[in-house]
């Protein structure tokens, strides 16, 4: 099984456009992880823009944070579908839906790749290897020890 690497903030953006059979001129996917958040605009299947920022220690304001930079490009939950994922996910009240990451991951990896593949997602909290075969999660495994593998230690 090949092993695959998924941008996190377009694989979040990606599902809606994609999966959900919506016509609509904007999603947006938000990632609030531990460390970082990371949004992804697509328009008509394209990304649009994108950005990341420190998390900080409170989600609802880095989700408050988001909400502005958003304004400044014009959008808004009123204009775009908006999904949410990661730590902070249930601190983004303006998203449309929340969504684990690991369906996240899935979808996305489904979106960029038709063959059985593993996802591999080292964050700032947790571990997760993901195993896909014909488009679904087979099985997932989170890393639950205290200290979560850092990337650098994979070079």
């Amino acid at each position: 099984m090949p092993v695959i690497c998924v941008n996190p903030d377009l694989v979040i953006a990606v599902l809606y456009c994609v999966f959900d059979g919506r016509q609509i001129m904007h999603a947006i996917g938000i990632d609030i992880g531990s460390t970082a958040a990371k949004v992804a605009v697509l328009h008509q299947d394209a990304l649009q823009h994108h950005f990341v920022i420190p998390a900080g220690w409170s989600s609802a304001e880095t989700a408050q944070t988001i909400l502005q930079n958003l304004s400044g490009q014009g959008l808004s939950p009123d204009n775009a579908y908006i999904i949410a994922t990661g730590y902070g996910r249930v601190s983004v009240p303006y998203a449309h839906k929340t969504i684990t990451e690991i369906t996240c991951h899935g979808r996305g990896a489904a979106f960029f790749t038709d063959r059985n593949c593993t996802i591999v997602d080292i964050g700032g909290q947790d571990t997760k290897v993901i195993s896909m075969e014909g488009g679904r999660v087979v099985n997932f495994t989170i890393n639950t020890s205290v200290l979560p593998v850092p990337a650098s230690s994979l070079r």
